[in-house]
């Protein structure tokens, strides 16, 4: 048999290998005196060092870091702004879902997200009719205690006679503000922020007719419609508003007369 020798072998990510290797002389065939080692592959152990060092997990973020990152020299007045509104714990751990994506990446899904929710919220908010209830009668048009259901009846004729042309209204203003909110977005006319922006953004000598935020994936958008630049949306936003007064004054006096 043979002399072997076990050799170990560093092997990159396995730490040792470790290697049976008989010893051949080459006595005679012109290498000299030294003896060179012919590994031949008889046994081979190879046994995976275990990881020593420690696995990296990302360090927990806040609000806070985050947002003095975005903001740079503006961060002391959007945090004092934050602050006074309450609404966000600025020192709370982030989950990650609610770490914001790159702009790059979802800027298109955030400004539809924007316009669809504002529509929705506009249209509720100009259609909204309640039911007729006699308690909804007396909180809303002092009708007092006595509410038969002949009145509610008539009421509700009343009601659906100007609602029929306030849903009218209601639409094509709507289709307006949509417009609009597009063509704002389109030019880059809102603001954006990672997680939460204050409402600091007004302009006091400007009067907005209307102003929607959203969130989504991450981050939050404002979009203000000033009235200098939309006065078709002030237009039918008064006659909306007086159509729900005539509404409302005819009910009024219907309950006055009775």
């Amino acid at each position: 048999m043979r002399p072997v020798v076990l050799v170990a072998i560093a092997a990159a990510g396995l730490g040792a290998v470790w290697m049976l290797v008989p010893i051949r002389s080459t006595a005679g065939d012109g290498v000299g005196p030294e003896r060179a080692l012919a590994i031949e592959p008889d046994v081979v152990v190879a046994t995976p060092s275990p990881r020593t060092e420690p696995i990296e997990t990302p360090l927990e973020r806040t609000p806070r870091d985050l947002l003095g990152e975005y903001w740079g020299e503006r961060w002391p007045a959007m945090e004092a702004a934050l602050r006074r509104e309450g609404m966000l714990d600025l020192d709370a751990p982030l989950k990650p879902s609610e770490l914001p994506a790159p702009w790059e990446d979802v800027a298109v899904q955030i400004g539809e997200k924007l316009v669809s929710s504002a529509m929705e919220a506009r249209r509720g908010m100009l259609l909204q009719w309640p039911e007729v209830t006699p308690d909804f009668l007396a909180r809303t048009y002092g009708a007092g205690p006595d509410v038969s259901p002949t009145d509610v009846r008539v009421v509700e004729s009343i009601a659906t006679r100007h609602n029929l042309l306030l849903r009218d209204r209601a639409e094509v203003w709507s289709r307006d503000a949509e417009a609009a909110f597009r063509s704002s977005w389109r030019r880059g006319d809102f603001e954006r922020g990672p997680i939460a922006l204050p409402a600091m953004f007004d302009d006091p000598q400007r009067k907005a007719v209307t102003t929607h935020s959203s969130k989504y994936l991450g981050w939050e958008v404002q979009c203000r419609l000033y009235a200098d630049e939309h006065p078709g949306l002030v237009e039918g936003w008064d006659e909306i508003q007086r159509i729900k007064g005539e509404r409302d004054r005819e009910i009024k006096a219907y309950f006055a007369g009775r």
